[in-house]
């Protein structure tokens, strides 16, 4: 299933998330203003967040830790994403690539133009010399 944005998957929101949550294979997601709802399908993973004190412009020695969930999937890197590059959501994870642009095959150039066919000159013909009397000379 494929659609240019989350609400042309279908009529309403719950058919948007019917679709989007049956797809066994994972999900691929370009860049979108709106990708939330892709996002929550992906889930979330733990990571330890930790904070230090700072002394005036020293490292003091207190400071805390705590596990936070954190989406698998940045929403903001999903809003930038460039040209040629796609998150795709699976399994619990996110793979981020980037899809090159082939290079044509010279097998398959096309043939070069012919050149273009040299001017035409137009030489005109002799003129024959007239005698005093008017008529052509015999020469």
């Amino acid at each position: 299933m494929s659609a240019q944005s989350w609400q042309g998957l279908g009529r309403d929101e719950d058919e948007w998330y019917r679709i989007a949550a049956t797809a066994d294979g994972g999900i691929w997601l370009l860049k979108t203003p709106y990708p939330e709802p892709v996002i929550e399908l992906g889930g979330t993973r733990r990571v330890l967040e930790t904070a230090h004190k700072l002394i005036g412009n020293v490292w003091g020695e207190e400071g805390t830790s705590r596990m936070q969930h954190a989406w698998t999937v940045d929403p903001d890197r999903i809003r930038s994403l460039g040209v040629g590059q796609a998150c795709w959501i699976h399994s619990g994870g996110c793979t981020y690539v980037q899809v090159a642009r082939p290079k044509p095959s010279p097998l398959f150039l096309p043939a070069p133009k012919p050149a273009p066919a040299p001017p035409t000159v137009v030489i005109p013909p002799p003129q024959q010399e007239q005698d005093e009397h008017g008529g052509a000379g015999a020469g």
